[in-house]
């Protein structure tokens, strides 16, 4: 399930990926991963979130490389 948040966004955490998506990358993506999952034990959240414009952006900190990650989650 990594590969196609990969395609569309970056790892924040380990079981976390953001992105700049329009809605036509969001519905591509969802398609993606809802081929890929087990709908009955599985679950994929995607929040659109303000702001609306990468340079009102806030950002602090930074999460573990991913060669630092034992497992993966979506």
């Amino acid at each position: 399930m990594i590969e196609p948040c990969r395609s569309f966004a970056w790892r924040a955490q380990e079981s976390v990926f953001e992105g700049w998506l329009d809605a036509r990358q969001r519905q591509s993506l969802l398609a993606r991963l809802a081929v890929l999952i087990d709908a009955g034990a599985d679950r994929v959240a995607l929040y659109v979130l303000a702001p609306v414009e990468r340079d009102e952006l806030v950002s602090l900190g930074r999460g573990l490389p991913p060669e630092d990650f034992r497992h993966a989650l979506l």
